[in-house]
């Protein structure tokens, strides 16, 4: 089936002690030879509590026809409550890397 047919929802949970104010997030989109051929940022502004989770729209048509339904993600940044937003380094996570995804959890550290 074509991955591009549908939009997946992704959910992010705060695992972690401390309220998160922001987070950036950094999808990847995969060919069947697993390369990156596109990447969107998704952006959380909602408040997430210490165990909340926060659902997020990503793939869909926009994407090239390339794409094999696999992706990637890292976290880009974070804000916790009453503190400043911090950019986290590159780490591509690759575990999220079988088709196909209809939810996806970003655990947040």
């Amino acid at each position: 089936t074509n991955p591009r047919l549908k939009t997946y929802v992704g959910k992010a949970q705060n695992t972690g002690n401390k309220t998160v104010n922001y987070l950036g997030i950094k999808v990847y989109y995969l060919d069947k030879d697993g390369k990156s051929i596109w990447e969107e940022v998704v952006s959380l502004t909602d408040t997430l509590k210490p165990n909340y989770i926060k659902e997020f729209p990503f793939g869909g048509a926009k994407v090239s026809s390339e794409w094999a339904g696999k992706v990637t993600y890292e976290l880009t940044s974070l804000q916790f409550e009453n503190d400043r937003r911090v950019d986290i380094p590159s780490r591509v996570d690759t575990r999220l890397s079988r088709p196909p995804f209809t939810n996806l959890l970003f655990p947040i550290f």
